[in-house]
């Protein structure tokens, strides 16, 4: 039977009454009030020292490349490319409007030493993905990828001016009246620079969030292992209408 909480007890109501028709009643009177629509669940993580990684988040591609948590962060590596070397979370909710955020350190990434990597992070949903993307030259691009047709750059390369070891926050917000996205980043806690406002390749957008979100290093030049990209997460968080905390 139907369990539904009540602020006095059920005893002083009309006991033999159906469930349908005694919830139709408090409908009727207002005490029974049902939830609006369910929108993106959220989660914020910063990785803190001696909590270890929670069991929400899975470790794939090469398992030498995650090294754990230290000094406040997540840190992974990559030394070979395929297939990357990620961290990922599932995200199981229903569409809604909703802001994506993470704080990053790489340092090696580029300067003196040529890693020949790229940073992803990307979100996907029923309808596809979207990745933004920074390379060891210090170019960032972002990626849609339609899963009912298109696919590619939405927003070429373009200099940020990150050198290693600068703390990077990329922001992307997802408007579901207008489906659109906005994305931005900020350095060393800086102000925030607007990078991409606007749809997908082909224009909608819808969902991409619902499936589950990833941070990746890929080496594309996998023949110099030695001289591997560190990635270190500080902080990673998804908001919506219904967010919650670990």
């Amino acid at each position: 039977m139907l369990q539904i909480p009540f602020p006095f007890p059920l005893q002083h109501l009309l006991c033999n009454v159906r469930c349908s028709t005694f919830a139709a009643l408090l409908l009727g009177t207002g005490l029974l009030v049902l939830p609006a629509r369910a929108e993106i669940e959220g989660f914020s993580d910063d990785f803190e020292d001696g909590s270890g990684l929670s069991m929400v988040w899975s470790e794939e591609g090469d398992p030498a490349g995650h090294k754990g948590i230290a000094d406040g962060s997540y840190f992974l590596t990559d030394g070979y490319g395929a297939p990357g070397t990620k961290l990922l979370r599932r995200v199981e909710s229903v569409p809604g409007s909703w802001k994506h955020e993470i704080e990053v350190v790489l340092d090696p990434f580029l300067g003196a030493v040529k890693t020949g990597t790229d940073f992803k992070w990307r979100s996907l949903g029923a309808d596809g993905l979207i990745e933004i993307a920074l390379n060891s030259f210090g170019k960032m691009r972002l990626y849609h990828n339609d899963f009912n047709g298109g696919a590619g750059v939405v927003q070429d390369p373009a200099g940020i001016d990150y050198q290693d070891g600068d703390i990077l926050r990329l922001a992307v917000s997802y408007d579901e009246q207008t489906d659109t996205v906005s994305v931005a980043y900020s350095l060393n806690g800086g102000a925030d620079v607007l990078f991409y406002t606007g749809g997908g390749i082909e224009g909608p957008l819808g969902d991409v969030m619902t499936k589950r979100v990833e941070a990746e290093l890929y080496k594309f030049q996998d023949k110099r292992p030695a001289e591997q990209a560190v990635l270190g997460i500080r902080n990673w968080s998804l908001s919506g209408g219904s967010a919650t905390g670990d």
